[in-house]
């Protein structure tokens, strides 16, 4: 496993520990964004739902994010 997809499990811990925080997802989507294209539409599908205050729908984009999502 190297440091980003530790960094991604971590984040997705968090999130399931503590889901009602919004600040948590909010940023996990910056992390997604900050590693390039791959994830930027979960990135922009959490940010979506969050301002739409469907929190349950952001937590399952953040939850479906997989390291390997090509293969």
């Amino acid at each position: 496993m190297d440091a980003q997809e530790y960094q991604r499990m971590v984040y997705q811990q968090i999130i399931i520990l503590d889901y009602k925080v919004p600040d948590h997802l909010r940023e996990f989507a910056g992390y997604l964004s900050f590693y390039g294209p791959d994830w930027e539409d979960e990135a922009a599908g959490i940010i979506q739902f969050l301002g739409e205050g469907k929190i349950s729908e952001a937590i399952e984009v953040a939850l479906g994010v997989d390291y390997d999502k090509h293969n």
